[in-house]
């Protein structure tokens, strides 16, 4: 068979009128509307889990913006005064300073002692260079 025998036959069954089976533009016409059905049911369904999503992201960013509200006003309690009685608190911030004072000295105490080693070793360098040098 050729191209134009094929071209024939096409032709002539595509002109007759042929019956379609008993039932079938029925199941096709469900089938259809089953199928649009089932495509709108997923449109529905995806809109309804972005909306679930939408609402979700806004209840955690205002529980967040919550808590993070109720951190920030603790923080900024107005102080309490510590003393009611003035003298009371001069004699508390004397004893401060003093302690503050008694600390101090000892760190500077251990830095002048740190400071007279180097300078030993200064002297003995210079020693050492000066007798290198004359030789």
């Amino acid at each position: 068979m050729n191209d134009k025998d094929l071209d024939k036959l096409i032709q002539e069954a595509l002109r007759s009128d042929q019956e379609l089976p008993e039932g079938l533009s029925g199941r096709l016409a469900c089938s259809i509307e089953q199928w649009a059905t089932d495509e709108k049911k997923h449109i529905v369904s995806h809109r309804k889990k972005r909306s679930l999503y939408w609402i979700g992201s806004v209840a955690a960013s205002l529980i967040v913006g919550v808590a993070i509200f109720f951190q920030v006003e603790n923080r900024y309690v107005g102080s309490k005064d510590t003393f009611s009685d003035p003298r009371e608190a001069a004699v508390a911030a004397q004893n401060a300073l003093a302690l503050l004072s008694t600390q101090l000295n000892k760190g500077l105490n251990q830095v002048s002692i740190a400071g007279e080693e180097v300078n030993k070793a200064n002297v003995i360098a210079d020693k050492q260079f000066k007798a290198l040098k004359a030789q």
